[in-house]
């Protein structure tokens, strides 16, 4: 990677941080890869599904960024966010909204109020979840060690 390439990479990066979005930290590796032309980093003999994301050619190219959902899973809990709207599960519990703009630590649940939008959001979360191949985890009981085995309970 020459110099150049090096610094407008770290100029971006330093943008994208400033811009607060939820998904400023991007994969360099994988993006850098997919825009140069390997869509196929694999080398066992099967596919790897490119990586979601945008390009980094774009963005220095100039061109405006749409704002789109930002998803992730991590043992079992879930999110998605799009705009000011957070939807998130931890493991094994029911879906949670909150208006980040409104209340930005998530302590008002709007999920009773907004069924709908909960709706929306968890199909995209679902569908999101199968394109990738998200597996289901339900979480593991929680065992008492041994220290608060001899606690009153």
């Amino acid at each position: 990677m020459s110099a150049l390439t090096a610094a407008l990479c770290c100029l971006l990066l330093a943008m994208l941080k400033a811009a607060d979005a939820p998904w400023a930290t991007p994969n360099i590796l994988l993006i850098l890869a997919d825009d140069v032309g390997y869509s196929d980093l694999g080398c066992y003999g099967s596919e790897i599904q490119p990586a979601e994301g945008r390009s980094l050619c774009a963005a220095m190219r100039g061109e405006a960024d749409v704002e789109r959902p930002f998803f992730f899973e991590h043992e079992g809990n879930r999110a998605v966010r799009i705009g000011k709207w957070k939807l998130v599960s931890l493991a094994g519990r029911p879906w949670e909204l909150y208006d980040l703009e409104a209340d930005r630590v998530e302590l008002h649940d709007l999920a009773a109020q907004q069924p709908d939008r909960v709706a929306q959001l968890a199909k995209q979360w679902a569908a999101w979840a199968a394109r990738c191949h998200v597996e289901e985890r339900r979480p593991e009981p929680r065992r008492k060690t041994a220290a608060l085995q001899n606690t009153v309970d």
